[in-house]
C-alpha cells in the first residue's frame, strides 16, 4: 500500500562514505526544506526510514538514514526510488506542492477550459506547469500571479491568463 501524500524524488545512485549514506540522483523535483522521512519500495511494500542528515544540490542528494549504519547496508538500496512526503500545508485549498497538480484540469477565467497538467519542468527558481491543451502544449510558470483558485477534491486549478497568452 502506498503512504499518501509522497512523491517519487529520485533513485539511489550509490553508497556515500563508509558509514551507511547514501547519494540520491534526484528527478527535476522541488523539494521539501526539511527532510525528516524517506521511503523505499522494498519488495513490494513501502519502508519509512527516519533521516538523520539531509543535504542536497540541484541534481543530487546526500542522505544519512537512522538503521543504515554500513556501506553494505547503503549498497543494498543502490538502485531503489526515493520517496518523499509531499511539504507544507498540502492539505490547504490556497497552498499546492507542484508536482501535487499532475492530472488537474486547468480553466482559464476567460477561455475557459484550457487543459490538463500533464508534468512539471525547469530549474527550481524557474519552474513551468505542462499543460496539455487542444491546441498543443502550453507552459504556464508556477510563480505566476496568473493562478486564482484550486480545488483539489475535483482536481481543479483556475487561472486568469493575460490577453493573447494563449495564442502565442
Amino acid at each position: 500500500m502506498t503512504p499518501k501524500n509522497i512523491f517519487k524524488a529520485g533513485y539511489v545512485a550509490k553508497a556515500h562514505g563508509l558509514k551507511g549514506e547514501i547519494t540520491v540522483n534526484l528527478f527535476r523535483v522541488e523539494l521539501p526544506e526539511k527532510v525528516k522521512v524517506a521511503f523505499f519500495e522494498l519488495d513490494g511494500e513501502f519502508k519509512k526510514f527516519e533521516v538523520e542528515a539531509f543535504s542536497a544540490r540541484p541534481d543530487k542528494a546526500f542522505i544519512k538514514l537512522a538503521g543504515v549504519d554500513s556501506i553494505d547496508a547503503a549498497t543494498a538500496l543502490r538502485g531503489h526510488q526515493v520517496y518523499f512526503k509531499i511539504p507544507g500545508p498540502s492539505s490547504s485549498s490556497e497552498a499546492f506542492y507542484a508536482e501535487e497538480i499532475i492530472g488537474f484540469t486547468v480553466e482559464d477565467k476567460q477561455a475557459g477550459k484550457i487543459g490538463l497538467v500533464t508534468g512539471v519542468s525547469g530549474i527550481p527558481e524557474n519552474r513551468l506547469i505542462e499543460i496539455a491543451g487542444d491546441s498543443g502544449e502550453i507552459l504556464l510558470p508556477l510563480n505566476s500571479p496568473f493562478f486564482i483558485q484550486l480545488d483539489k477534491q475535483k482536481k481543479w486549478l483556475q487561472v486568469d491568463l493575460p490577453e493573447g497568452y494563449l495564442s502565442i
